[in-house]
């Protein structure tokens, strides 16, 4: 899977051999039908970054940024989106079950509250 010319190419490999890159620059990554379950992406900037048909499932994405990032077809199956910013990303056909998504910014620039911890 080569990454765009945009991302950072040592944290790219980092995150791809540690499974972590909490904020990490990322945007504009092509990460298309990655195996990317269980990563800790935590702050991430994944600007445009291409996750179609990625694998997330249960991986951390607290607070990064998805702006305009494809998640087409993404498996997001009990994904942390808390806090997230999905402004203009593509999630169609994404399976979303029990994804958490705590005051995190829909595509359509909503926020939302789904799957909260109740404290």
């Amino acid at each position: 899977m080569p990454p765009a010319q945009s991302a950072n190419l040592d944290q790219v490999q980092k995150l791809l051999q540690a499974r972590i890159c909490v904020g990490c620059d990322l945007s504009g990554a092509d990460f298309k039908s990655a195996d990317l379950r269980g990563v800790n992406l935590t702050r991430a900037n994944l600007q445009s970054a291409n996750l179609e048909g990625a694998n997330l499932a249960a991986a951390n994405l607290r607070d990064a940024d998805l702006r305009k990032a494809n998640l087409t077809l993404a498996n997001l199956v009990a994904t942390d989106l808390s806090g997230a910013n999905l402004k203009d990303a593509n999630i169609s056909k994404s399976r979303d079950a029990e994804v958490r998504l705590c005051h995190t910014i829909e595509p359509n620039g909503k926020m939302v509250d789904r799957n909260c911890p109740t404290r």
